[in-house]
């Protein structure tokens, strides 16, 4: 067990480093007042690029998303994801193993169901500039 979760890790770190030389690159070609909203489409095709990879390291061919992927299932992550870009473009912050943690934790919550965290980061990035606090759990609900 203890391997496996040590490989899980190392291949997290190499999808930080990649994230960060992949955004390092896309500094300069977006002006910073974008929404994050203008992510949403290489949102979709950064995750639909992990499937891949992952699929192809791990099964030993690259299977993708069908083009018929009902996305809205996901609308939670899909969301996070391209407001999670939009900081790591137009902010110093750098992608973190543990931001991967979190952010691959929430591809899990659909429509209708609530999320819980008491990261700041998540908290104001979910509630404050992408306006979905709606998936919140509260404990005062």
């Amino acid at each position: 067990m203890k391997d496996w979760v040590q490989q899980r890790m190392i291949e997290l770190e190499e999808v930080a480093g990649h994230w960060q030389n992949l955004i390092d690159d896309y500094v300069d070609q977006k002006p910073p007042q974008m929404p994050y909203t203008k992510l949403i489409p290489e949102s979709m095709m950064l995750f639909n690029g992990l499937i891949e990879g992952w699929t192809h390291v791990h099964l030993g061919e690259r299977i993708s998303l069908s083009e018929n992927f009902p996305w809205v299932k996901i609308e939670l992550f899909l969301h996070v994801l391209a407001g999670y870009l939009r900081e790591l473009v137009f902010t110093q912050r750098k992608v973190a193993t543990n931001d991967l943690y979190d952010l691959f934790n929430i591809v899990y919550v659909k429509p209708g169901e609530l999320y819980w965290t008491e990261e700041k980061f998540w908290k104001n990035l979910i509630n404050n500039q992408i306006n979905f606090g709606h998936y919140f759990f509260s404990p005062a609900r």
